[in-house]
C-alpha cells in the first residue's frame, strides 16, 4: 500500500475512533434497547455474509446486501450510538472473510464514519416525536439520510481506491455514483419502513425483521432469475453465433468442394485429351510416313476411333455441365423401367446376362421420365460391363414402396466396386472401365438429387453391387395420360 494510502487509512481510523470515544457516555442509555441492538447486529453480520449480485443494466452488476436497510433503521431507533454496531459488524464480517488487516481496519472505520454522518443529518432534520421517515417532511429526511449515507460511503471508498492505485479520485467517484440504481433505493426504503413500523409499535420489530428476511429472499430470487435470463440470453447469442459460423464454414466447404471438383475435372480433361492428342499425333505420323496403304488405313482408323472417343467425352461433359432442371410431372416409374428394359434387353441377351425383375405397382411420382430413363440406362449399362466374361451373370431390378419412398434397385453379381473407387464414385472421371469416361455416375447423382432423391450403393466382392435409388412418392391421387389410355392412379 502506498504511503499516501496508509496516511489516509490512519486518518479515517483516527476519525472513527474519535467518534466512538465521544459516544461512550451514551452506551449506558442503550440498556433498554438490547433486543434492538442484538437484532441489528445479527442482521448486519448476516447481511455481510449474503450479498446478492444483480445486473441492473447490460454489463453492470451491482452487489447488494440488506446492510443499508439495517443502517437506516438503526439511525432512527438507536441514534448516533448505533455506530458501535456498524463497527462490530463490519470488523466481524471482514475477519470472517479473512481479509488483510488494513482492509478490516478500513471497513470498520469507514462504516463508523458513514453511519455517524447519516445519523447527524437525521438528528438535524427529523422533527422530535414524529414517526421516522413518515409524511412529506419525513420523505425529505429519508432522502437526505439515504443520499448522505450512499454518497459518503462512495466518497471514502473511492478515495482509498484512488490513493492505492494512483487513479483520479473524481473519475472513480463519478463512475461509482453512476452505478447507483433502483436496488440501492429499495434497500434504504425497506429500512425506513421497518423504522416506521417499530416507532408505531415496538413489537412490530418482528414484522420489520420479516420484511428484511423477505427482502433478502426476494433479492435472491430476482438475482437467480436475472442470472438465468443472462445465461439464456448468452446461450441464445452463442447459438446464433454457432449457427452463423456453421453456415459460414458450410459455405467455405462448398466453395472448397467446388474448387476441388473443378480441379479434378480440369485434370481429368487434360489427361484424357493429352492421351488422345498423343495417339492422334503418333498415328498421323505413321499414316504420313507409312510405306503401305494398309498402314495408312490402320492409322486413320485409330485416329477416327480416338476422335469418336473425344466426341463422346465432350458430349458427356456437356451433359454434366448443362444438367437442366427436371421437367417434373406425374409419371409411373413402371413405364420408365419398361421403356429402358426394351432398349437394353437385346444387348443383355447377347451378353448372356440373365435379367430378373420384380416391379411393384406403385402410384405415380413427380419425375422427369427422360432423365429417369437416362439414369436407368447408365446404371444397367454399368452392371452389364461389370459382368463381362463372368459365368451365370445376373442383373436384378426391383421396385417397391417403403416409408413414403419409391425404392428402385439395380443389383448385379459382379466383382463389386473397389473401396478406393467407391469413396469417389460420384466425382467426375471416376471409373473402373478401361474405356469409360467417368462421368456417368456424376450425371446420375445430379439427376437424382434434382428429383429430391438419393442414391445408396452396397458392394462386396462376394455379392456384387446393388445401387438403390430412393424417390419421394406423391401422396395425391392423379390421372395419368398415356398414348394408349388414361390410367387412374392414387394411393
Amino acid at each position: 500500500m502506498p504511503a499516501i494510502a496508509r496516511f489516509y487509512l490512519a486518518l479515517i481510523s483516527i476519525s472513527a475512533a474519535s467518534i466512538l470515544i465521544t459516544l461512550i457516555p451514551q452506551i449506558g442509555v442503550l440498556s433498554s434497547q438490547l433486543l434492538v441492538i442484538a437484532a441489528c447486529l445479527a442482521a448486519m453480520i448476516l447481511a455481510e455474509f449474503s450479498p446478492v449480485s444483480l445486473e441492473v443494466r447490460p454489463g453492470q452488476v451491482v452487489s447488494l446486501t440488506v446492510g443499508e436497510a439495517v443502517a437506516i433503521f438503526a439511525i432512527s431507533v438507536l441514534g448516533p450510538v448505533g455506530a458501535w454496531i456498524m463497527l462490530v459488524a463490519a470488523a466481524f464480517a471482514s475477519l470472517r472473510w479473512r481479509r488483510p488487516w488494513d482492509r478490516v481496519l478500513f471497513n470498520a472505520a469507514m462504516m463508523t464514519v458513514v453511519y455517524s454522518f447519516a445519523a447527524l443529518i437525521y438528528g438535524a432534520c427529523q422533527p422530535a416525536g414524529a414517526i421516522p421517515y413518515s409524511g412529506p417532511l419525513g420523505l425529505l429526511v429519508f432522502l437526505a439520510v439515504a443520499c448522505t449515507y450512499y454518497s459518503t460511503n462512495t466518497l471514502l471508498v473511492s478515495l482509498m481506491v484512488a490513493l492505492a492505485t494512483g487513479q483520479s479520485v473524481l473519475r472513480i467517484y463519478r463512475e461509482s455514483l453512476q452505478q447507483a440504481s433502483w436496488p440501492h433505493l429499495l434497500t434504504f426504503t425497506i429500512g425506513a419502513a421497518a423504522a416506521a413500523l417499530y416507532a408505531s409499535d415496538p413489537w412490530l420489530l418482528t414484522y420489520g425483521a420479516l420484511i428484511l428476511l423477505l427482502a433478502r429472499s426476494i433479492f435472491g430470487t430476482v438475482a437467480a432469475l436475472n442470472s438465468e435470463t443472462r445465461t439464456r440470453h448468452a446461450l441464445a447469442e452463442e447459438r446464433v453465433r454457432l449457427y452463423e459460423e456453421l453456415h459460414r464454414q458450410q459455405d467455405e466447404l462448398t466453395r472448397a468442394s467446388k474448387l476441388a471438383a473443378l480441379g479434378t475435372l480440369s485434370a481429368g480433361i487434360s489427361h484424357e485429351f493429352n492421351n488422345m492428342l498423343t495417339a492422334i499425333l503418333g498415328h498421323a505420323q505413321i499414316g504420313e510416313f507409312g510405306e503401305t496403304l494398309e498402314e495408312k488405313d490402320e492409322a486413320l482408323g485409330v485416329i477416327s476411333r480416338v476422335c469418336q472417343r473425344a466426341t463422346s467425352i465432350t458430349s458427356s461433359l456437356l451433359t454434366f455441365a448443362r444438367q437442366r432442371e427436371p421437367d417434373l410431372s406425374l409419371n409411373l416409374l413402371q413405364t420408365a423401367i419398361d421403356e429402358t428394359l426394351d432398349l437394353v434387353r437385346p444387348d443383355l441377351e447377347r451378353s448372356r446376362i440373365h435379367l430378373v425383375t420384380d416391379i411393384a405397382d406403385l402410384p405415380a411420382i413427380m419425375c422427369d421420365p427422360g432423365q429417369i430413363n437416362q439414369v436407368l440406362l447408365n446404371l444397367i449399362t454399368n452392371a452389364r460391363d461389370a459382368l463381362y466374361g463372368r459365368p451365370e451373370s445376373q442383373i436384378r431390378l426391383t421396385l417397391k414402396a417403403h416409408e413414403g419412398q419409391a425404392l428402385l434397385t439395380i443389383a448385379d453379381n459382379g466383382p463389386g466396386i473397389p473401396p478406393e473407387v467407391l469413396d469417389k464414385i460420384f466425382q467426375p472421371f471416376t471409373t473402373t472401365k478401361k474405356t469409360g469416361n467417368g462421368l456417368g455416375m456424376a450425371i446420375c447423382y445430379g439427376i437424382i438429387e434434382s428429383h429430391k432423391g438419393r442414391i445408396q450403393i452396397e458392394t462386396s466382392p462376394e455379392c456384387g453391387t446393388a445401387i438403390t435409388i430412393a424417390l419421394p412418392l406423391d401422396d395425391q391421387p392423379a390421372v395419368i395420360e398415356s398414348n394408349e389410355s388414361r390410367v387412374a392412379v392414387g394411393v
